[in-house]
């Protein structure tokens, strides 16, 4: 089963490094990753879909949370 997460999130480079680096420090395994920029802003959607391999869900959730340029994440529920 893959869940997928999004975050809301500065449109640099570097915080896409930094969000993807940690999870992948933390044992998560990633299916898709897609970074789409907001039209209305300067930010940018972050779409990251993950694979039931890794640690809980909700535990990543809490770690992109912390990384200071990233605004808001939440889970995308597929139907």
């Amino acid at each position: 089963m893959e869940r997928t997460l999004r975050a809301y999130m500065e449109n640099e480079p570097e915080v896409l490094m930094r969000v993807t680096a940690l999870l992948k420090r933390k044992g998560y395994v990633f299916k898709r990753i897609l970074m789409e920029p907001d039209v209305h802003s300067k930010g940018a959607w972050l779409n990251i879909t993950l694979s039931d391999e890794g640690p809980g869900f909700e535990r990543a959730l809490t770690t992109i949370e912390k990384v200071v340029d990233v605004h808001s994440v939440n889970e995308i529920v597929n139907q």
